[in-house]
């Protein structure tokens, strides 16, 4: 691989990893800032309180970004290309 695919790899692999907790945590995250902008909302009268159920299936989601960022990441050590000659005895 050339550096522009390894920049390139790099790039996409840390969106993803930065991502993963967005994906996973999103409906919280909205759930919680819509029932405090609703007085008395809860599960049973909002559709604000219904929404983190939905991490049920965002946080595998995100597990499984998570994963794959992790995966493609590319190996950031080079091998030296050349060694110094050794001497012989």
């Amino acid at each position: 691989m050339n550096n522009e695919q390894l920049n390139k790899r790099r790039k996409v692999s840390n969106w993803l990893v930065w991502l993963s907790p967005l994906i996973a945590f999103a409906p919280i995250i909205i759930g919680g800032i819509g029932s405090a902008l609703t007085p008395g909302c809860n599960e049973s009268n909002c559709t604000w309180g219904v929404i983190p159920w939905y991490m049920f299936f965002t946080i595998p989601l995100g597990g499984v970004l998570l994963a794959v960022g992790t995966a493609i990441k590319p190996n950031t050590t080079q091998a030296p290309e050349n060694f110094p000659d050794e001497k012989q005895p």
